[in-house]
C-alpha cells in the first residue's frame, strides 16, 4: 500500500513538473510573441517614418529639378539670342588680329591630305621591309 502511495505521489510530482514545464514554456512563448509583435510594430512605425521622409525629399528634389530645368531653358534662350546678335557686331581690332594670327598658323597647305598620308604610309612600309631584309641578310652572311 505504501508503494502504491509512493507511486501515486511520484506520478503527481512528475505530472506537476510536466505541467510547470509546459506553463513555463507557454509563458516564454507568449513573452517571445509579445516582444516580436512589439518589434514588428516598431519596424512598421520606422517604415512609415522613412516613407514620409522619402516623400518629403522626393518633393524637394522634384522642385529643385524643375528649377534647374527652368534655368537651363533660360540659359538656352540667352545663348540662342546671343548667337543671333553676336554675328551682327563688328569684330574689335584685337579679335581681328587674333583671327588673322590663327589663320596664319593654320594654313591649308600645312594640313596633309588623306592620299598624301596613305602614300607616306606605303613608302614607310616598303622601306621598313627593305631594311628588315637587309638586316636579315647581313646576319645570315
Amino acid at each position: 500500500m505504501i508503494e502504491i502511495l509512493q507511486w501515486s505521489l511520484n506520478l503527481v510530482i512528475i505530472g506537476s513538473l510536466i505541467w510547470l514545464w509546459l506553463e513555463r514554456k507557454k509563458s516564454i512563448q507568449d513573452n517571445s510573441d509579445t516582444k516580436l509583435n512589439e518589434a514588428i510594430g516598431q519596424l512598421e512605425v520606422r517604415l512609415i517614418n522613412w516613407q514620409t521622409e522619402f516623400q518629403k525629399y522626393e518633393e524637394v528634389f522634384q522642385e529643385k529639378l524643375k528649377a534647374m530645368e527652368v534655368i537651363c531653358e533660360q540659359a538656352n534662350r540667352i545663348l540662342k539670342s546671343s548667337r543671333a546678335t553676336l554675328g551682327s557686331f563688328p569684330l574689335t581690332q584685337e579679335e581681328s588680329e587674333l583671327k588673322e594670327a590663327m589663320n596664319q598658323l593654320i594654313e591649308k597647305d600645312q594640313i596633309p591630305s588623306i592620299a598624301h598620308l596613305e602614300n607616306t604610309k606605303l613608302r614607310i612600309q616598303k622601306e621598313s621591309s627593305i631594311d628588315l631584309k637587309t638586316l636579315l641578310r647581313g646576319q645570315l652572311a
